[in-house]
């Protein structure tokens, strides 16, 4: 990887959430809405490349004029193939979603590091989080591991990976994903780390904590993001990082 890595943004999203079980957020004008909020921090980086992948087959031309900064560039695909997040849960869909992404878009699959997202939510410091993504070197994944769930468990709002890593890791282990069977996207997205650090290839815990702020598709609680709160974060992200080094 040279010394400035090209670094794609994948932005996840489903407008209509249809039968998919364990979805308290429903409202599509909300999403949609949730949605046009978490693309503007991204697109106001310059030079930055950000893939919106969406999955329920929603109109997607009102956020073609998103403002951007200069050389930013936004990339709007859609499908059809919400089906099997209401057969297999969130997971399984989020895992549909990201392997849609890689085989539509060129940018992604040539990109140094592409950095995955929740769609809805907004990282609040998204310039620092790239800063420190671009600094470290050598990295096969970043991701967050839970150690109080002892590290089985990986935040998959906001990670950073290699393609290599989505192709020969995480969507490898996709048919893993069922939430009806207790198997979430963060289970598997953790089995995938482990799996590098098995075979002695680097990882990492992000670098920079992502202030995240939206809501929890799951319960529709919104992630709580005050000052304090987000002090709190930071301090116990860092502890974090240094217990696992």
């Amino acid at each position: 990887m040279h010394d400035s890595p090209n670094i794609a943004i994948l932005l996840t999203a489903t407008i209509n959430v249809g039968a998919t079980p364990d979805v308290a957020h429903v409202s599509s004008s909300e999403r949609r809405a949730d949605y046009a909020r978490g693309l503007a921090p991204w697109l106001a980086v310059p030079g930055l490349h950000v893939v919106l992948c969406e999955n329920s087959g929603a109109d997607l031309e009102a956020f073609r004029d998103a403002p951007r900064a200069h050389g930013s560039e936004l990339e709007l695909i859609g499908f059809h193939g919400s089906d099997v997040a209401v057969l297999r849960g969130k997971g399984a869909g989020e895992a549909e979603l990201i392997a849609h992404a890689f085989a539509s878009s060129s940018a992604l699959r040539d990109a140094d590091l592409v950095v995955k997202v929740t769609g809805r939510l907004v990282v609040r410091n998204t310039e620092q989080f790239l800063r420190g993504i671009r600094a470290a070197e050598g990295v096969e994944v970043f991701a967050d591991l839970r150690l109080r769930q002892r590290i089985s468990v990986a935040d998959s709002r906001v990670f950073a990976a290699r393609p290599s890593f989505y192709f020969d890791r995480l969507l490898k282990r996709a048919d893993r994903m069922d939430d009806p069977a207790g198997s979430y996207f963060e289970h598997v997205l953790a089995q995938a780390v482990h799996a590098v650090a098995a075979d002695g290839e680097p990882w990492d815990l992000l670098p920079v904590y992502p202030e995240v702020v939206g809501r929890s598709g799951t319960t529709g609680d919104r992630y709580r993001s005050g000052l304090l709160i987000r002090l709190a974060h930071h301090v116990e992200f860092a502890i974090r990082r240094r217990i696992v080094r």
